[in-house]
């Protein structure tokens, strides 16, 4: 087209640049009428950011505004469904025309701040990243849909995702998710809320849809009771990185769990049943980076579903007990959860008890790397049967080394495995391992009790038979005479 425009334009100046002057005249008259229609029609906004297949990519553009109305409207004819404002330094999000967006990410931006009924017109609006700004109060009426003309406000239906994460927000208002109903993802890590107060409580239980909800690195200590009564469909809780000491007795409601991140909370002990025994669906747990040192007889019971465990990276855990995982039925009948994946990686333990599962041949994915294993006979076990259970599921023993004793400190279990290494007993390495000095005194000290027991037996018999009287009176009698002589 711009081709022909061209040799229709160079065909008039070629007729009639041998006219007169009023012929110059119409030369530019026809130039003029070129120009307009060849006049440039990209929106506004494709001049900034990357306008194609339906996305509007506006990431690290160097934005400190948001764009405005008309120029949002600029963008109706492209059915943009997807917006990435990310990577900019944009400190107020204004409101958005209407548009068929269904993804919006605003992270990593500078934004303290976002409009009354901001995404009204976003019918479509399923994914909203807000993560990584600098908000400290949150505008309830921000996620309000539009208001209708009988005063009822248009809720946004399709939102399925929010992100809040890594701002200073301090507390959660009433009523700020209400017209989010549907919302199936919540993220609001690493902000100093302190505490779920009453008002944050009965705005999260406004969400009866929710699956997943992140909390993590809150300054939570505990958890209200009755947040999940009613989110009986939230199926992934993340609340690691708190300041949990106990196990917050408000699991015991959140009973549709499958996954739990307890990471980082300065718990120290699990020495019974907690309200994490309650979560009968759980399928994944996490008790990482921790400050427990001891884990009791049957304070993981009751986990029926459990199939992934990590309890990993906690340097003051020297205790696990053998049945920690362990409970009984109505019949008295001991069950254990049919794990997959087991992951007790550097920790302070020294053994691997072989009663912490039933089915160890169930497992497909392990790590017992880094503790301070003892290699004794208690631990033959390990060499017997855990190696080649790790080796079959393309693990390794390489790294999981002896401490104890000293004839196989350094030692790894596949090196004793592919020895045939016999491991000896507590009792016999002790023996083993005293000096020859030491065993001499032992010896000496042993040879001395037994020959003086009968020695001390005869002066007991004979003070019982008053040899020892008669000495002290013969004694007496002559000392009496002595002292008569003076």
């Amino acid at each position: 087209m711009c081709v022909r425009v061209l040799l229709c334009v160079v065909s008039i100046i070629g007729i009639v640049s041998t006219q007169d002057q009023d012929g110059i005249l119409l030369i530019a008259d026809v130039v003029d009428v070129v120009e307009t229609t060849t006049e440039d029609n990209t929106p506004e906004i494709c001049k900034v950011c990357d306008c194609g297949d339906g996305v509007l990519d506006c990431t690290k553009r160097k934005l400190v505004h948001s764009f405005t109305l008309d120029e949002w409207d600029q963008l109706k004819g492209l059915n943009i469904k997807e917006v990435d404002l990310s990577g900019n330094s944009i400190e107020m999000l204004t409101v958005i025309s209407e548009l068929p967006i269904e993804r919006l990410n605003m992270s990593n931006n500078r934004i303290e701040m976002v409009d009354d009924w901001c995404f009204k017109y976003l019918e479509n609006l399923s994914v909203l990243d807000l993560s990584r700004n600098e908000l400290e109060d949150m505008n309830k009426r921000a996620f309000w849909g539009l208001l209708l003309p009988d005063s009822k406000i248009r809720p946004l239906s399709k939102m399925r995702h929010l992100s809040l994460a890594y701002n200073d927000l301090h507390v959660i208002p009433k009523d700020a998710f209400a017209f989010m109903h549907n919302l199936r993802f919540l993220d609001l890590s690493r902000n100093p809320l302190g505490i779920i107060d009453q008002v944050a409580t009965g705005t999260l239980t406004e969400l009866p849809f929710l699956r997943e909800l992140l909390l993590s690195g809150c300054g939570l200590e505990t958890l209200p009771d009755g947040l999940f009564r009613s989110l009986r469909r939230l199926e992934r809780l993340d609340i690691s990185n708190n300041k949990f000491t106990t196990v917050p007795a408000a699991l015991n409601e959140a009973i549709t769990l499958n996954f739990l991140n307890f990471d980082k909370n300065p718990i120290t002990n699990l020495s019974e049943k907690t309200s994490i025994s309650s979560l009968i669906r759980l399928r994944e747990l996490r008790l990482c980076n921790t400050r427990l040192q001891r884990i009791g007889p049957g304070a993981l019971g009751g986990l029926a579903s459990l199939e992934t465990l990590y309890i990993c990276n906690n340097p003051r855990l020297t205790t696990i007990d053998e049945e920690f995982l362990n409970w009984k039925d109505d019949d008295g009948t001991d069950l254990w959860p049919a794990l997959k994946r087991l992951y007790l990686h550097n920790n302070n333990i020294s053994e691997i008890d072989p009663d912490f599962l039933f089915r160890w041949d169930q497992i497909t994915d392990a790590s017992f790397h880094d503790n301070p294993y003892v290699c004794d006979c208690n631990n033959q076990w390990m060499v017997d049967v855990l190696v080649p259970l790790i080796t079959r599921i393309n693990g390794s023993a390489a790294d999981m080394i002896c401490t104890k004793p000293q004839d196989v400190r350094g030692v790894s279990f596949a090196q004793l495995y592919e020895t045939s290494k016999t491991l000896v007993c507590p009792q016999s390495a002790d023996t083993a391992e005293l000096p020859g000095s030491h065993t001499a005194v032992v010896l000496g000290v042993l040879i001395g009790i037994f020959a003086a027991f009968p020695l001390v037996l005869i002066i007991v018999l004979l003070w019982k038979k008053g040899h020892f009287a008669k000495c002290r009176k013969k004694v007496e009698s002559e000392s009496e005479e002595e002292n008569d002589a003076l």
